[in-house]
């Protein structure tokens, strides 16, 4: 009795349960998206400050190997 009755349930009720699945897989897709736009746009952020760092220190050591330089040259041509 109780399976039949929920079979029975089931089928009168199968738009509505369609329409709530539907809603619930669009729920989890969109969930899915903006975790994947999080995931890319952290990697994204990290990978331009890394980049900004190496090219603080790579323009540090420049000016100092051309203050180096400019002493040597100094020396030299005194």
């Amino acid at each position: 009795m109780g399976l039949k009755f929920l079979k029975s349930l089931i089928f009168n009720y199968r738009g509505q349960i369609s329409l709530e699945t539907g809603i619930l897989i669009a729920a989890v897709l969109a969930v899915t998206i903006f975790s994947a736009y999080i995931y890319v746009k952290s990697i994204v952020n990290a990978t331009v400050t890394v980049n900004e760092s190496t090219t603080g220190t790579v323009g540090a050591y420049n000016a100092e190997i051309g203050r180096f330089t400019e002493s040597v040259y100094n020396l030299t041509n005194k």
